[in-house]
């Protein structure tokens, strides 16, 4: 099959509304679509391929095609979700702002740590959201400021459908697409991956015609050759630990004065490699903008360290430095490869082993975690290749091999979110009744590969025909709405299937709590209770189990647990 030509891609950016899907295949060939005016569009990348500069061009496109079409400044929106850190989101914003000025194109961030005005929003043209903050603003039925507008979405890194949070990138797309059927109200669907296995899954799950649409893109595509070293390690734990250390101190010293070096760990513990040789001018000034006394002490020498557990200040300025080229090494955990754009000559991870606190033991990553870490090699700008090296346990050496050159499947989660994403669609009446749930749960991922793999997702042999999995997905919904109405969350008629709001349904829904929460509130609430048992009550929810100390956590725990007080107090009349 011919290797897909970018003329054909620039050409399918001008069919209207065409839904894509852009992603990297392990070990496939350029795939060729031949496109028709109107067609739908897909990609797929090689790690390190350009995933997020084609994802600039989709947007670029649809400025010029809605200008032409409408002959007249047309102000376009994107909701691009995007799970990862700040810089990514930034850079994404810097990179589209400095686009020809004719498109008159501003962009905004809207998360978590980020909040924008009505006001705001009526300014802007690209909204560069979280999925969890979409999902929550387009619940709100009543509130269409933010999602009206909005002809562009862009899902970065779709392959996060295996993630415990890609439940809601399911609900986002399975909320959006009937309501593109029922108003005629199109937008346009862009989902975009340098991991995914199989992609054919995932443009049905798009709606994606797959003749016209689906563009994948090989590692001949790839900028810098990717050059690979497998170090495994046959000593017991305690000494492995140890000799791993070792063993990354020599990979980053053979680095050393030559080229910038990216090491990802597993334990902000071990975030501290022995330092040696650095400038002084820059990052002696800088550092004392730093309230991390470790990346205080680092900087000096050249190093940085980067985690979740760092004030957001501290992250961007070890992520700034590190990018500026002023540090040598910056020393991360896995979460830096999610979004954060900063690419490197060499790119070491130090053990394939990571502590799952749920589980409580150490667990393997997923293939699509090591592999977006790898991704981080090379600068195209500065190398021809660049260098990859993966220590791990020698028992695993093998293991790291085949996921590394085939894949893992992309399947859905969403199954243990069903319940809480039913209450979500019960709120602003989207679904009155059992029947129409099974039909909104024909739009889910899970649904794609509940047909693909039937016997995972346990369909039996007497439901795998059509009609067999129509009272599959019945069952399904029926066990959910059994449980929503246990937790006082909705009225089931179980004859007819109808659904009934309730108040607590409304805000659970409209809180982002989880129908577990709301369980815990109904159970354990009384109309006067003491502080501390307030905090008791608090400590029962499931979102506070997992919480370890660090930097910042204190206050925003409080913050949290002041909010929550004042929730209850206007929720349930709780002094």
């Amino acid at each position: 099959m011919a290797r897909q030509s970018h003329t054909d891609f620039a050409r399918v950016l001008r069919g209207p509304w065409a839904n894509g899907l852009a992603c990297r295949p392990p070990g496939a060939k350029g795939h060729r679509r031949e496109e028709e005016k109107g067609g739908g569009c897909a990609q797929a990348f090689r790690e390190a391929g350009g995933a997020g500069g084609h994802g600039r061009i989709w947007i670029y496109g649809h400025c010029q095609a809605a200008q032409e079409v409408e002959g007249l400044t047309y102000r376009p929106w994107s909701a691009e979700t995007r799970l990862g850190c700040r810089m990514e989101r930034c850079g994404c914003c810097t990179r589209i702002s400095v686009c020809p000025p004719v498109f008159g194109i501003k962009v905004g961030e809207l998360a978590g740590d980020s909040q924008m005005t009505k006001q705001q929003v009526s300014e802007i043209q690209i909204i560069v959201t979280t999925p969890e903050k979409w999902d929550l603003i387009t619940r709100k039925s009543t509130d269409t400021s933010y999602t009206n507008p909005v002809r562009l979405i862009i899902i970065d890194q779709i392959h996060l459908l295996h993630d415990d949070r890609g439940s809601v990138l399911e609900a986002i797309v399975s909320r959006t697409i009937p309501r593109m059927e029922q108003t005629n109200d199109y937008v346009r669907l862009v989902g975009l991956s340098a991991t995914l296995s199989h992609y054919q899954d995932a443009a049905t799950f798009l709606r994606v015609d797959e003749k016209k649409g689906l563009f994948c893109f090989d590692a001949t595509y790839r900028p810098c050759a990717l050059q690979q070293q497998f170090v495994g390690i046959t000593e017991k734990a305690i000494k492995r630990s140890q000799i791993m250390n070792e063993v990354c101190y020599e990979k980053v010293l053979d680095q050393a004065g030559k080229n910038q070096t990216l090491a990802f760990v597993h334990s902000r513990i071990t975030q501290f490699v022995k330092p040696e040789g650095a400038t002084h001018e820059i990052l002696t000034e800088e550092s004392s903008n730093a309230k991390d006394p470790s990346l205080r002490d680092l900087l000096l020498f050249g190093f940085a360290i980067h985690h979740a557990g760092m004030s957001r200040e501290d992250r961007t300025l070890a992520e700034d430095l590190f990018s500026e080229g002023h540090v040598q090494v910056l020393v991360s955990m896995a979460t830096l490869a999610w979004g954060v754009n900063l690419p490197a000559h060499s790119v070491i991870i130090k053990s394939t082993q990571i502590y799952n606190p749920e589980k409580g033991r150490w667990a393997e990553p997923p293939s699509q975690d090591v592999l977006h870490m790898l991704e981080r090699v090379g600068r195209p700008q500065y190398d021809t290749f660049g260098e990859g090296v993966i220590i791990t346990n020698h028992q695993e050496l093998q293991h790291c091999l085949s996921l590394l050159n085939q894949h893992s499947l992309i399947e859905s989660q969403f199954v243990a979110k069903l319940a809480v994403n039913l209450n979500a669609e019960v709120v602003p009446g989207t679904i009155r009744n059992r029947d129409e749930a099974v039909q909104w749960l024909g739009y889910t991922y899970l649904y794609v590969r509940m047909r693909k793999d039937p016997g995972l997702y346990g369909v039996g042999i007497d439901y795998q025909d059509e009609a067999g999995l129509t009272q599959k997905r019945e069952d399904i919904v029926h066990s959910a709405a059994v449980l929503l109405e246990k937790c006082q969350l909705i009225k089931y008629e179980h004859s007819s299937g109808r659904f009934q709001s309730t108040e607590l349904n409304k805000i659970a829904s409209h809180c982002y709590a989880t129908y577990n929460s709301m369980m815990v509130y109904n159970k354990h609430l009384k109309p006067s209770m003491s502080t501390l048992e307030l905090f008791c009550v608090f400590a029962l929810l499931n979102g506070l189990k997992l919480i370890s100390g660090g930097v910042n956590v204190s206050s925003t725990l409080i913050r949290s647990l002041i909010w929550s007080y004042s929730f209850l107090r206007a929720t349930f009349g709780v002094v």
